[in-house]
């Protein structure tokens, strides 16, 4: 290892220093908004006018909790149901009770 005593020293260095900084690029996070905008989508497709729309940030909060297999599973199941957010909201309340029932 070589020290460097004297400002002179510094300034020898001709070439600049370059740093590579790899970014890991992965679908992992955006795989899950995208499967919760599928939610919100289906569910506001099938909202009637005395009740408000949901947000993303409900849906979030309500399926925090279940894996991105668990949730492509209830997508599935919800979509081949008569009606998506009826069953939507049936199921989500068995699967909180089931949740909350091995703690």
């Amino acid at each position: 290892m070589e020290i460097i005593k004297r400002e002179s020293d510094f300034n020898s260095v001709s070439e600049p220093i370059q740093l590579k900084i790899e970014v890991k690029k992965t679908d992992a996070p955006h795989e899950r908004a995208d499967l919760i905008n599928q939610f919100v989508e289906k569910i506001n497709e099938t909202t009637k006018p005395p009740h408000e729309p949901v947000t993303f940030k409900k849906i979030n909060g309500q399926l925090k909790k279940l894996k991105e297999g668990d949730l492509y599973r209830l997508l599935k199941e919800c979509e081949q149901g008569k009606n998506f957010g009826a069953l939507f909201w049936w199921r989500l309340k068995k699967i909180r009770l089931e949740v909350f029932s091995k703690k």
